[in-house]
């Protein structure tokens, strides 16, 4: 193609003079900008400018004073709209009744977030299009559980502060009115004066709006109420461009308002479930609720191989359990039962799960709650589907429908009875692929023989869950369902699907045990004897390197410490051994499944063992310090129940909580590993030594508040075999010491539970008592002082936290890092963990490898060497020493960071001596090994 250069030296000139008069125009638009107060480089000769009045408010309106940053629903939404126009924005900040004065002024031009009146449509003019839609709520503080959601009877009861210049007061009035409430008002000019009056305890709620971010208890929703844009009347002109953006708007972003509502002030979850008078007498008239449940879908809802209810639906109503007090009974759905009523064919109240859709809940005659989760659908294939192929799904199925809407005719269909069907067709090339739930599919993923299938996520089309309950019902069972469902976020439910798919993981090493099952037995004896014999002769080691003198006064503990940790860990290292000796000999996979679970359980039990005498060592060396951090209250409280509530279930456990007066909504300066330790430990013994079918009751109530100092008190009791008040007296808090042996079985435990239990709560300046009678049950009574942390310091710690987090990830991006690791498991995961942070991985599998890598490398290759301590051929500490001794220019300079499971301060010492330059203890926690990568990063910068 020929080229015509007088065109181009044509176009060159024009372009010329075209940058030459835009630089003479420079200092006549500067001139101007210095008039208007605007920005020269955002604003154009050519376009408009459009006073906003900005207002701010939480999540609506924001502004970043110190980096002059906008945000918020409301400025997101005019930026949105400001694409369609030919606007550019001044923003004047103003309180929201200042602001309808300046527009009644004509003082500024455009307004949001405004209720339409008879009045205010005499004197301004509105979108004929709402921009949003405002609910108005009634809220408590969080936590006070006194008046349930729409509880009309309990709202009388309290007091309420309301604006004279809200709409909103006006029509809560009248909707009380209406409903024949004659509740406490206390009125004040302003919205500032009733916040204020509600925030001192004054009143007892008060009125927001979802377009506030709020973490209140809410107990009333009324008047949704669309508001509007508005600007000065008679302003037609801006008026109509106003409306054509938002309609052009909503045309091509239909999903915008919704994404800006999630992001910025969706309501948050409660996690605590406030029931009326009414609902609670159906419980105490109506203990348990049988729920119907299918028995294979797998892992959704199935049976497991004790008959139980199992499955991601099944952690769903554990927690709707420990959110309402609600107790349930699990019916297993049969094949054989052609009753389409759950309450005559099954004599059941509900059912565990529906989809979403209420087109099909008039065949069971049933109500549907809210969906609970939504997960996507994925396409399980033997190749790429394309027109003409053919899906195969289950007959008559939800799903399967969803997937013919998805396919329409493109595809051709075959139907099957069940999934396991489904699977097997496609794998055996009998169709081209199937369609399941996301979650559902992942289960199918992780097992060997649908692992070389393709899966992959369809971009349209969703699985929504709810909970069924039937029509025959007292209404207040479905009231009290739904209010359980509303207190668990949807991060809670996402956490149980996630982690039912996690467990799968298992699969895969069942099929290896199946495919060799004596090298895996013996490979876990030989594990456990190893880091068991390591444990023990590192115990003997210290216990020789003492000073004479304190030999002579611990000989007597000593001899006692290895008695008790020889019978201890012989118990489950004779048990290891013995199941490993007997599954050799068996040919039935699921024996050696049964088999490695006793393995698991008693690995599980020796870990127990060495982290309690590792903490022991700490403890009496003095180097167990308190590491306090800001922590949210609540959800260290969530995490604690979450972690006994399990084993409090599976004996058959009453397990209460009660809260008496301690406001949970802050957060707290604690340090959160060794709180949950103090309160894991005592509740683990509690449920330890409680029969089945017992009680174990914690209480907590604050006895007094100094400032931002909480004294609390905790009552742990339980209904279990008690204690003798000799043992009481002088043996509780020792080391070793235990009582009723008999009783706790095979698995006694160290005796070192409750001595680093005390010495915790002494090291926090806390007090432990002790109240227990044989045969009647025990109550630990602790009182610990926690300081709470003010709302500025909270919102200054997690800004910083962020922004430190950002920083961290940025200054290790892109960095090279040679891992030397031998283990091939715990290398994958640090690769994993390195990769994710943006890293670039070299792996070396054992010292010598690792000096001989770095050595054949250009000088800067590497910025980190991350080391293991413990390896064959060459072991970190040799390998490290060796790095520092090359003559090159970086061997000295590159940081050595110690990564190994030798965790005590001479193997600190040791690294040190080796030239490391720090010490990471295994397992390693990812933030950690990020900040300290990041340390020296920035040292280097």
């Amino acid at each position: 193609m020929g080229v015509n250069m007088k065109k181009i030296h044509k176009a060159g000139i024009l372009l010329l003079v075209l940058i030459f008069c835009a630089i003479a125009t420079l200092p006549c638009l500067a001139a101007e900008g210095e008039k208007t107060g605007q920005n020269v480089s955002a604003v154009s000769e050519n376009r408009e400018v459009v006073r906003v009045g900005y207002y701010l408010s939480d999540g609506y309106q924001e502004y970043d004073e110190e980096n002059g940053i906008y945000s918020g629903y409301s400025y997101e939404f005019l930026m949105a709209l400001q694409q369609y126009t030919n606007w550019t924005y001044e923003f004047v900040q103003c309180s929201f009744g200042d602001g309808l004065k300046l527009l009644e002024n004509g003082e500024i031009d455009l307004m949001n977030n405004v209720s339409k009146t008879a009045e205010r449509e005499a004197v301004y003019e509105f979108s004929s299009l709402a921009a949003g839609e405002n609910i108005a709520y009634v809220v408590m503080k969080a936590g006070d559980t006194r008046v349930a959601m729409n509880d009309l009877d309990a709202i009388a009861g309290i007091t309420i502060a309301l604006a004279k210049d809200s709409i909103y007061s006006d029509r809560l009035t009248t909707y009380l009115t209406d409903n024949h409430v004659d509740a406490n008002i206390l009125w004040f000019d302003d919205r500032a004066g009733a916040q204020q009056a509600f925030d001192s305890g004054e009143a007892d709620a008060y009125v927001v709006t979802s377009s506030t971010i709020t973490d209140e208890h809410i107990i009333l929703r009324f008047s949704p109420d669309s508001y509007y844009l508005a600007t000065t009347k008679d302003n037609d002109k801006l008026i109509g461009e106003v409306n054509e953006a938002i309609e052009t708007l909503r045309a091509n972003d239909p999903s915008l308002e919704m994404r800006l509502h999630n992001k910025y002030y969706g309501q948050a979850t409660e996690d605590y479930t406030v029931l009326t008078k009414s609902e609670k007498e159906y419980l105490e008239a109506n203990p348990v609720t049988r729920v119907l449940y299918q028995t294979s879908w797998y892992p959704i809802s199935y049976q497991d191989k004790n008959g139980e209810f199992a499955g991601a639906i099944r952690g769903v109503y554990d927690l709707l359990e420990l959110r309402t007090g609600m107790k349930f009974e699990f019916v297993p759905y049969d094949e054989n039962n052609d009753s389409d009523s759950i309450t005559e064919g099954y004599n059941c109240l509900m059912m565990a799960e529906q989809p979403t859709d209420f087109s099909g809940s008039g065949i069971y005659d049933v109500k549907l709650t809210k969906s609970f989760i939504t997960p996507s659908l994925t396409t399980i294939s033997n190749h790429v589907i394309a027109e003409g192929d053919t899906l195969v799904l289950v007959d008559g199925d939800y799903l399967s429908e969803l997937a013919q809407h998805i396919y329409k005719d493109k595809v051709n269909y075959i139907f099957v009875d069940s999934v396991l069907e489904c699977m097997s067709a496609v794998k055996n090339k009998q169709a081209d692929g199937t369609v399941l739930i996301t979650y559902e599919s992942e289960f199918y993923r992780h097992q060997r023989q649908y692992r070389e299938l393709t899966y992959t996520i369809v971009d349209t089309g969703s699985y929504g869950f709810s909970m069924a309950v039937s029509n025959e019902a007292d209404p207040r069972l479905y009231s009290i369902v739904s209010k359980g469902l509303n207190s668990i976020s949807t991060g809670e439910i996402s956490n149980i699907f996630n982690n039912t798919i996690q467990t799968l993981d298992k699969t895969d090493f069942w099929t290896i045990v199946s495919d060799n099952p004596a090298p895996a037995f013996a490979i876990s004896a030989l594990l456990v004897a190893l880091a068991t014999g390591a444990v023990m002769g590192w115990i003997f080691v210290r216990k020789l390197n003492e000073k004479n003198d304190e030999l002579v006064k611990a000989n007597a503990a000593t001899n006692q410490f290895f008695s008790r940790m020889s019978h201890d860990m012989r118990t489950p290292m004779n048990g290891i051994l013995g199941v490993s000796r007997l599954a050799q000999e068996e040919t039935d996979p699921q024996i050696w499944k049964d088999s490695l679970v006793k393995v698991e359980e008693s690995g599980k039990y020796l870990l127990s063992l060495i982290n309690d005498t590792l903490d022991f060592q700490r403890i009496e060396s003095g180097n167990l310090k308190i590491e306090n951090e800001i922590v949210d209250c609540q959800d260290m409280i969530r995490s604690v129940a979450e972690l006994v509530a399990a084993s409090a279930k599976v004996k058959n456990i009453d397990l209460r909580v009660t809260n008496r007066n301690i406001i949970l909504d802050c957060y707290i300066w604690v340090d959160p590993v060794r709180i949950k330790q103090i309160f894991i430990n005592l509740i683990s013994n509690a449920i330890k030594f409680t029969p089945p079918g017992g009680t174990i009751s914690v209480e907590y109530e604050c006895k007094e508040r100094k400032g931002m100092i909480s004294c609390d008190r905790f009552y742990i009791s339980d209904t279990g075999i008690g204690m003798s008040q000799e043992y009481i007296d002088n043996h509780m808090f020792k080391p070793f010491a235990q009582e009723h042996s008999e009783v706790t079985g095979q698995y006694a435990g160290s005796g070192l539970g409750l001595s680093i239990v005390k010495s915790l709560v002494d090291l926090m300046g806390g007090t432990i008592q002790v109240e227990s009678e044989l045969g009647t049950g025990t109550t630990f009574i602790l009182d610990i002082d926690f300081e709470r942390v003010s709302d500025e310091d909270v919102k200054m710690h997690l800004a910083q936290g962020e922004k430190k987090h950002n920083a961290v990830m940025q200054s290790i991006a892109g960095r090279r890092v040679l891992l030397v690791e031998d283990h091939p498991l715990n290398a994958e995961i640090a690769r994993k963990l390195l990769e994710k942070a943006g890293c670039i991985v070299d792996w070396a599998k054992d010292g010598l490898e690792s000096v001989n890598i770095f050595t054949d490398s250009e000088p800067g290759t590497y910025d980190v060497i991350l080391m293991d301590i413990r390896m064959p051929v060459m072991d970190g500490l040799e390998a490290a020493k060796t790095i520092r001794s090359l003559k090159r220019e970086d061997a000295q300079t590159i940081p050595i960071i110690a990564m190994t499971a030798n965790a005590y301060e001479q193997d600190v010492n040791d690294c040190r001596n080796a030239g490391m330059n720090a010490h990471l203890s295994k397992p390693v926690e990812p933030d950690k090994l990020y900040a300290t990568l990041e340390q020296f990063f920035v040292k280097e910068e």
